[in-house]
């Protein structure tokens, strides 16, 4: 039997090591010299980039059109309430000889109140086979509201008075009187509200009115 000092043991598992050693490196060197390694490599960090940008660009999306919507609802409420004072009159007749004055103030003694400062009015619209709205601006926020709360006294006639609403508001409302019907919608001060279960709902937008489920949700408007 062969006996082995420290000495040498030592030196044989030096020897061992290093040849190890030299064969693993002659492998990876041969691997990472090979065509097929280095493709794989460059698709790996490309992939990997490509991805990281993709997960940057699209976060810094997300911030700039959340930004963007803020803004839009900013400036149309501000736009919204540059219209405070603003009515819409639908139904009127058209009649060149009668002052469109005379048509409004007429309204207004139907109503039962007193006819009030205008700032301007004016037909808005193309001419059709109907009569075109009347664009109507009052010189009191007071005086609006007064004729708001008294439109309903016009329920029989064919004259129906609106608030002045954005592009914006406009959209929704119409939106909510498709889908929850006209006699349930209505706007106050620019907000669009709807009855639902015999409750008053705000939709601020168009996604909250084509998200909401009448079928989970209604019981009877």
């Amino acid at each position: 039997m062969v006996i082995f000092t420290r000495d040498q043991l030592k030196e044989i598992k030096e020897e061992i090591f290093k040849d190890f050693k030299a064969v693993i490196e002659k492998g990876i060197g041969e691997i990472m010299d090979s065509e097929s390694f280095t493709d794989k490599l460059i698709a790996k960090v490309s992939d990997t980039v490509q991805k990281t940008l993709e997960t940057k660009l699209n976060n810094y999306k997300q911030h700039y059109e959340k930004q963007i919507k803020t803004l839009e609802e900013k400036i149309d409420a501000i736009e919204q309430y540059s219209r405070r004072k603003n009515l819409r009159i639908f139904g009127v007749p058209e009649n060149p000889v009668i002052p469109l004055k005379d048509d409004i103030n007429n309204i207004f003694t139907t109503m039962g109140t007193e006819p009030k400062p205008i700032v301007e009015c004016y037909r808005i619209g193309k001419l059709t086979n109907k009569p075109r709205a009347i664009f109507l601006k009052l010189a009191n926020y007071e005086d609006k509201m007064e004729i708001i709360k008294n439109r309903k006294k016009l329920k029989g006639t064919k004259v129906h008075i609106k608030e002045d609403l954005t592009k914006a508001k406009m959209e929704i409302l119409t939106a909510a009187s498709d889908k929850f019907g006209y006699k349930n919608v209505w706007s106050l001060n620019g907000k669009i509200y709807v009855m639902l279960n015999n409750k008053k709902t705000e939709f601020k937008s168009i996604e909250l009115v084509d998200n909401y489920d009448v079928n989970v949700n209604r019981s009877d408007f």
